[in-house]
């Protein structure tokens, strides 16, 4: 996948670890989000998380992406090809900085990707999200996923939910 293409209106980077610095001041930007999970950000749970897959997905599959309107991040997304089956791609983790939260960002980012990811080939586009957040609730709602299921975690139920592209 050619992450430059999947934006008309931002520039993207492939985070790694020499990335951590910078995606740990962007995630202090959202506290609300680590509040409703239940968990603290750290450097080390970013550094966990660049190489966090299920079982059987190679890591060339999984993209951790910042990206940047002009100079400035204002979103970062980690998602993976492929899976659970070759016609869906799984967001696992998408969050906008909390300078541009409720600014329409997110969802024009969104929406970018659906036709990326369609024009790719996808069907289906996957994600989940804690079921105690409704301001998860209500933006993936909002962008066209619906509930398919869910899955217990260690911090309580997570909605897996899904969109057709």
């Amino acid at each position: 996948m050619d992450i430059n293409k999947l934006f008309k209106d931002y520039k993207v980077k492939r985070f790694d670890e020499n990335d951590v610095d910078e995606i740990y001041d962007f995630c202090l930007s959202n506290p609300y989000f680590y509040q409703m999970c239940g968990s603290d950000v750290s450097k080390q749970s970013i550094k966990n998380d660049l190489k966090l897959l299920p079982d059987n997905i190679d890591i060339d599959n999984k993209y951790y992406l910042g990206i940047y309107d002009q100079d400035k991040l204002v979103c970062i997304t980690d998602f993976l090809e492929k899976y659970p089956d070759d016609k869906t791609i799984f967001i696992g983790f998408f969050m906008v900085n909390g300078l541009f939260s409720n600014k329409g960002i997110g969802s024009n980012i969104i929406n970018e990707l659906m036709n990326s990811f369609k024009n790719l080939g996808y069907q289906y586009v996957r994600l989940a999200y804690d079921m105690d957040n409704p301001q998860s609730s209500y933006f993936w709602i909002k962008n066209g996923f619906v509930k398919i299921g869910e899955k217990k975690h260690e911090y309580g139920k997570m909605i897996i939910a899904q969109r057709k592209i």
